[in-house]
Parts: structure tokens; C-alpha cells; sequence
């Protein structure tokens, strides 16, 4: 707390880190724990980027919860679900570590484990996991991820909406209506 007032007094922090360290601070006065193996900021990103085990897995989670530090949209009950899974056996992968393959997925076979996985954890539906495997997870301009195929897609949308096209990824009820959306942001650019 008295380090937190004293970078916000002198100016050290400022909008969201100054937001940030009040929030640890508050946690921490509030009784949270530390994440294992985590004493600093740097150590403390460090750690709940690559968790080493599901134990410090969850001390990061049980923490970024108390401290409010989760982001915007983040699904605590597909974590739980996550920890759950590996814990039980019941998972494709034996890590959080090993988890992180399916932000990135490196092949098609890691592909169908992590839409299988999320398919029947509830996180998923068929259709979305048939999509991401018959793109090979990537999508227009090799982008992967929705925030990156998002962001690609609002400087994009032409070739957003053929690549959609392509893969039979519209339902012909939306077709019509990306169709304008395209026409009216297209002319909107030009």
C-alpha cells in the first residue's frame, strides 16, 4: 500500500498500471495470496503465463479473480472446467503448459484434441470445432484467435466475407446481411 501511494503520489504510475497496483494491493491487504512462485510483477507475469503445474495454475486464477485482474470476457467456468479435466485424467493434455498448444495449434491433430475438448466441455458447439478444423485453425490472412481474426477482419472485410463464403461458414440468412455491412463499410473507406 505505501508503495502504491508513493508511485501514484510521484507520478510512477499512472492510468491502468497505477489501476492495476491498487487492485494487488487491495487483494492483498484483503487477504489473497500471491500466486506460487511469484514475488514481483516480472516474476508474477512470468509465472502465470507458463504455470509449471496446475497448483500455480490455480493460485494464479484464485488471485487475478480476487485482485479483478481477469480480463474483460474471460470465462471462469471454462477454467474451472480446464483444471477439472486435467486434474480428473479426462483432458487431451496433462498441463496447463500443454493447454497453451491450443492457442496455436501446430497441426490438425492438435486441432481435433482442443475442439474435441471444447466440444464436449460445453465451450464449443460442433459447428464452430467443424469450422476451426476444416480452416486448419487459421483463418483469413493466417490469422488465429478471434481477436486477431477480428481485428484482420475490420481492415478486411472483402476478403473476410469470401474466405467465410468459401468455407461455408455463413448461414445464408447472415450472407445477405454481411453482404451490406461490406458494401456499406467499403464505401464508407472510399
Amino acid at each position: 500500500e505505501e508503495c502504491v501511494a508513493y508511485g501514484k503520489s510521484h507520478g510512477f504510475f499512472n492510468g491502468d498500471q497505477l489501476a492495476q497496483a491498487e487492485k494487488v494491493a487491495a487483494a492483498l491487504k484483503g487477504g489473497a495470496k500471491l500466486p506460487q512462485g511469484c514475488t514481483d510483477q516480472l516474476s508474477c507475469r512470468e509465472t502465470c503465463q507458463n504455470p509449471t503445474s496446475l497448483d500455480q495454475a490455480k493460485s494464479c486464477f484464485a488471485f487475478a479473480k480476487a485482485a479483478g485482474l481477469l480480463p474483460p470476457g474471460f470465462d471462469e467456468a471454462q477454467a474451472e472446467k480446464v483444471f477439472s479435466a486435467i486434474q480428473g485424467g479426462t483432458a487431451p493434455f496433462s498441463s496447463m503448459k500443454d493447454f497453451q498448444q491450443c492457442e496455436h495449434p501446430s497441426d490438425a491433430a492438435t486441432i481435433k484434441k482442443c475442439t474435441d475438448f471444447a466440444v464436449q466441455s460445453g465451450m464449443m458447439t460442433q459447428g464452430e470445432a467443424d469450422a476451426l478444423q476444416q480452416t486448419g485453425g487459421k483463418g483469413p490472412g493466417g490469422c488465429q484467435g478471434k481477436d486477431e481474426c477480428e481485428q484482420y477482419c475490420a481492415d478486411h472485410p472483402d476478403e473476410c466475407f469470401q474466405f467465410a463464403q468459401a468455407h461455408n461458414l455463413v448461414r445464408p440468412e447472415q450472407q445477405q446481411h454481411m453482404q451490406a455491412a461490406a458494401a456499406q463499410l467499403k464505401q464508407a473507406l472510399d
